[in-house]
């Protein structure tokens, strides 16, 4: 009898190491332990995706990408966007939009998709689900990225600014806004060198455009701007200058010492 029951016993143990090893969805991706840790045992995928965004785990990325014709070095907007996709998460989402000449009106190119949440108690069918669920949405993000990478925008100005204006941070997530551009802004510095004796009167600029807004990036905790490698020209708003302009201009924007500003060619 004894010996029976441990046969069971170890024929149970083989039957869950092969389940997990063969159903454990997206094994190459690196897991997020915060994702889907719960307390108590949930009956329904509903009810594991909204546990999950309450997780401060969880991330909601807007992200912006620059196509217009002032951007002509994008060598490296690929890699650091590549970086980004393969940094997606379940329960993240991600919105991606474009920066045009009238940003802050331009239709979202794609509006908030969120990767879908793996149930464990969904089963070796709903395992099935939730992997078709989750590839249609990460594909989506990624061909929404992708195109923009490869627009060439018709534009005759560039609204950087305008992303400060549009911006709706999701307050069950941790916001993170994701900048492909050369961030030369049309009606601020585009015509205009950066240097220490014209930066005041190029920031008092900017902040007068912005007045009126609600300072949207408060509630983001991080900002990735990916400058493109060639950005303006030495010594009149290459990266070197715009140093000056645009990491000031986030944190006048955002809640005082809550926002990490990643301001380089690979900052991803």
């Amino acid at each position: 009898m004894r010996g029976v029951v441990l046969l069971s016993l170890v024929a149970v143990a083989v039957f869950a190491t092969a389940y997990i090893n063969h159903w454990a969805p997206f094994s190459h991706e690196v897991p997020r332990a915060d994702a889907s840790i719960t307390t108590a045992p949930i009956a329904a995928s509903n009810a594991v995706a909204a546990a999950s965004a309450d997780n401060a785990g969880c991330k909601a990325y807007s992200v912006f990408v620059d196509p217009t014709s002032s951007t002509k070095d994008r060598v490296n907007y690929s890699p650091e966007m590549g970086k980004f996709l393969a940094g997606l998460h379940e329960c993240d989402s991600v919105k991606v939009a474009r920066i045009a000449d009238r940003t802050a009106d331009d239709a979202a190119v794609l509006p908030w998709t969120e990767l879908p949440v793996r149930d464990p108690e969904a089963g070796l069918d709903g395992d099935t689900v939730f992997k078709l669920r989750y590839q249609k949405a990460k594909r989506a993000i990624a061909d929404a990225v992708n195109a923009l990478l490869q627009e060439e925008s018709p534009a005759l100005s560039t609204d950087v600014l305008g992303i400060l204006t549009r911006l709706s941070p999701d307050a069950k997530k941790t916001n993170v806004l994701v900048v492909a551009s050369d961030g030369l802004d049309s009606a601020t510095i585009e015509n205009a060198c950066i240097n220490r004796q014209s930066i005041q009167g190029l920031l008092d600029k900017a902040a007068e455009r912005l007045r009126g807004y609600n300072a949207s990036l408060a509630g983001f905790s991080e900002v990735f701007w990916v400058l493109p490698t060639k950005a303006g020209r030495t010594g009149c708003n290459s990266l070197r200058e715009q140093r000056l302009f645009w990491p000031k201009i986030l944190e006048a924007e955002a809640a005082p010492g809550k926002l990490a500003i990643h301001f380089d060619t690979n900052p991803l």
